[in-house]
């Protein structure tokens, strides 16, 4: 009986890595037919920084690597994306350059997203996981190494001059301060209140590049002022996905931090991603398109 109960269990286990296998190869095939080859080059290193930034939180912490996953994967996506957004208005003069930039930047928040969806699938639709916490040395360690990854990539991307925005810097720290008070005040935890004051920066950024984008736009001329307006917003929004992973982190110092949180907070910087790309990114409309044509 045992002997059937155990050819059956590796059975089972030989079909999900065979269509574990199947599934992931028929989708890197689909992807590099839709996406270009340099675009989807663009996920590779963003691809391995987020599976191990999951698996040393999820070494720390003892908690599944598929719920860390599930809700990092998002916001490491999009802060990349940003990364490659910001590229955009520094190589605003090549177009070659700029497609290229735009099209990278979709690709990482894509494949963020997938991996956090598979994730989710993974951990049984779980927004919850028991978790052992984390010394803050082990959260220092984690994040440092996060931060040293992203400012090589920013480095290698265009050069770490242009990561250093100083009045977006300073209404990132200025919010991060408020906030800290405020959790004080009300007697919350600090670690555990972190991803909501950074992700309160990202929106700001983002709502502040589409405001900013569309007063802009309106004047007499937008190319020339686009630069400067998209980047005071984007480069909060940037900041503020930077600080989120890092609160992530460092929340799981905290014994009261509220894991369902995760998932809505994703949702928000989703939100704010999403109407920036569409407000101020976006491609023309269909009604555009047949007006032009």
């Amino acid at each position: 009986m045992e002997i059937e109960s155990a050819q059956k269990k590796g059975s089972t286990i030989k079909l999900q890595l065979i269509l574990l296998l199947a599934g992931a190869a028929i989708l890197l095939y689909a992807l590099s037919e839709l996406l270009p080859a340099k675009a989807l080059i663009t996920s590779v290193p963003t691809s391995l920084i987020t599976l191990i930034f999951g698996f040393a939180l999820s070494k720390s912490s003892r908690i599944s690597l598929s719920f860390v996953l599930m809700i990092s994967a998002i916001p490491i996506g999009l802060l990349f994306s940003c990364m490659h957004f910001s590229m955009m208005i520094v190589a605003d003069s090549d177009p070659e350059a700029v497609s290229i930039a735009y099209a990278s930047a979709l690709t990482v928040a894509f494949v963020g997203g997938l991996i956090s969806a598979l994730s989710y699938f993974a951990n049984g639709g779980n927004e919850t996981s028991a978790y052992k916490p984390i010394t803050l040395n082990a959260a220092i360690l984690i994040t440092l190494c996060f931060l040293f990854s992203v400012l090589l990539y920013f480095e290698l991307l265009l050069g770490l001059e242009f990561l250093f925005d100083k009045l977006p810097f300073l209404l990132a720290i200025s919010l991060s301060f408020l906030g800290a008070s405020f959790a004080m005040w009300r007697g919350d935890s600090v670690p555990a209140t972190g991803p909501i004051i950074a992700t309160s920066i990202a929106v700001l950024g983002g709502t502040m590049a589409t405001i900013l984008w569309i007063l802009v736009s309106l004047g007499n001329d937008p190319r020339s002022e686009a630069g400067y307006a998209l980047g005071l917003g984007l480069w909060t929004m940037l900041y503020g996905f930077v600080l989120y992973c890092c609160t992530i982190v460092i929340s799981f110092t905290s014994t009261d931090v509220k894991l369902q949180s995760f998932t809505s907070q994703n949702w928000h910087l989703v939100e704010v991603y999403t109407f920036f790309v569409f407000l101020v990114l976006g491609p023309p409309t269909l009604m555009e398109l047949f007006a032009n044509g």
